[in-house]
């Protein structure tokens, strides 16, 4: 009951809110912030499903996984490509849960990281401050949800 509560809570002030009109993902209120965090996993899930990923494009990888409750069970840079070359080069990010639900991210242009590394032991950190290109949120590897420019 107090799920569904929350999750009401949370449409209307995502619906009122200059958080849900301004791609500046700033603004979020402190009340957002722990609505978002109080979400049960399948509101979590359709949050994602359904939310609109272009608001995230252009943005630092940061701004959609500070929106993500701490139910991260692992985050992992990969390649793109399977050759060689490709698979000393950084391309995704690839963030799963505990619920069989995956976000995978891609960044095209790095200015934070240096994408090319023999020994693919590449900075989380730096990667979570480039720009994202590309969403697809998947569950159960379906995708759910995606945009890609």
């Amino acid at each position: 009951m107090r799920k569904d509560i929350l999750l009401v809570a949370f449409c209307i002030l995502t619906a009122t809110s200059s958080f849900a009109k301004s791609p500046d993902l700033r603004r979020e209120s402190a009340m957002e912030r722990i609505l978002i965090d109080t979400l049960s996993t399948d509101s979590l899930i359709n949050y994602l499903s359904t939310v609109d990923l272009n608001q995230f494009v252009g943005h630092p990888v940061d701004s959609l996984l500070n929106l993500i409750p701490n139910a991260i069970k692992e985050q992992k840079i990969m390649p793109c490509s399977k050759t060689r070359a490709g698979m000393q080069t950084a391309c995704q990010l690839v963030v799963t849960f505990y619920y069989k639900l995956s976000i995978r991210i891609v960044v095209q242009q790095f200015t934070h990281l240096t994408p090319y590394d023999p020994t693919r032991s590449w900075n989380i950190s730096d990667f979570r401050q480039e720009k994202i290109a590309c969403i697809l949120v998947g569950l159960d590897k379906t995708i759910v949800n995606d945009i890609c420019n």
